[in-house]
């Protein structure tokens, strides 16, 4: 299968070759920069809105929602993963409550001491879509970098229930400027 890309504004289905809805997939991100550690100083998180609870987040602290559909896998990249990744997110729609609105992946620099880290100091950044039922990646989500100076957090996405039958993923490229995840969660929060 062609992996799909997919930009800033543009909706897809997440759905497999045969045209049923997911059942898991991974969101793996990968970053390359001459000035900083990506792993040491990037955080990857999930921000979701629950109908009955409100919003969570999903990060390397608290690395699963309650239902067990959602984990950060972030610990296991960096060599060991499909894709090399440099942060990883997977979220099984078939164990997910169906009370959750919709989805957000996000990404956050730490900011530490050191106020000049941001992605405009990425060379190149992306997001891939991994279809674990196909063993193969659906799609490719490429940001231009050169046009965040001084930006510090990204939603990347969002996923959401379509006429209940599927989930579909809208890039946004919404860039926040957060010094932690925490700020970015509820910066994302406002969006869901």
């Amino acid at each position: 299968m062609e992996v799909q890309q997919l930009r800033a504004g543009e909706r897809k289905s997440l759905r497999t070759n045969s045209k049923s809805s997911l059942k898991k997939v991974d969101f793996g991100i990968r970053f390359t920069s001459d000035t900083m550690d990506i792993p040491t100083v990037v955080d990857m998180g999930i921000v979701y809105k629950s109908k009955k609870d409100g919003i969570h987040t999903v990060w390397y602290g608290n690395p699963q929602d309650l239902s067990g559909a959602i984990c950060d896998e972030t610990r296991q990249c960096n060599g060991s993963s499909w894709n090399d990744d440099d942060l990883r997110i997977s979220i099984d729609f078939s164990k997910l409550p169906t009370d959750i609105e919709r989805i957000s992946i996000v990404t956050n620099i730490l900011w530490g001491k050191d106020l000049s880290m941001h992605y405009g100091l990425m060379k190149s950044g992306y997001m891939r879509v991994f279809n674990h039922e196909e063993n193969s990646d659906i799609l490719e989500y490429h940001i231009d970098w050169s046009k965040h100076q001084k930006v510090t957090g990204m939603i990347w996405a969002e996923i959401y229930p379509y006429k209940n039958v599927e989930w579909k993923i809208k890039a946004l490229e919404q860039p926040v400027n957060s010094k932690d995840l925490g700020e970015l969660a509820q910066a994302a929060g406002s969006y869901l």
